[in-house]
């Protein structure tokens, strides 16, 4: 079962500890992700991100039904939100076992051919924000 075909009930999130991203403290609903994750997740899937990062802020989990991620547009959809977490995780954003995802909840760089295809002005805040290490 997928969660494209979950029922109504919970599902599990988990703070996805990465000790190295979350130093730096970029946070999902910050400038970077918007500049940068925003036109390659897209509006819902970056604001379902944003809304379990946000769940996820004084909690190290937090149960909920899949409909109380959706943005009001997709009319509460539980299949939308499940689309949403799949894209999540094939960015790397999120992994997910049935129905228990763990979710970053700070902001990662782009990446190899993420990178490639940026315009100049992402590559400008993705420098400032992330630089390379000294040495």
């Amino acid at each position: 079962m997928t969660l494209m075909d979950h029922d109504a009930g919970l599902v599990t999130f988990e703070t996805w500890a990465d000790p190295e991203v979350d130093a730096r403290a970029v946070t999902v609903d910050g400038a970077y992700s918007r500049i940068a994750w925003y036109p390659v997740l897209g509006a819902t899937t970056w604001l379902v991100w944003g809304a379990l990062a946000g769940r996820l802020a004084d909690e190290p989990s937090v149960d909920c039904a899949l409909e109380d991620l959706a943005p009001p547009w997709v009319s509460h959809s539980p299949r939308v939100v499940a689309w949403s977490l799949e894209r999540l995780e094939a960015y790397g954003l999120a992994v997910g076992f049935g129905d228990v995802w763990s979710v970053r909840r700070t902001c990662p760089p782009l990446v190899g051919r993420q990178m490639a295809r940026v315009p100049s002005t992402v590559r400008a805040i993705h420098d400032v924000t992330f630089p390379p290490p000294a040495g």
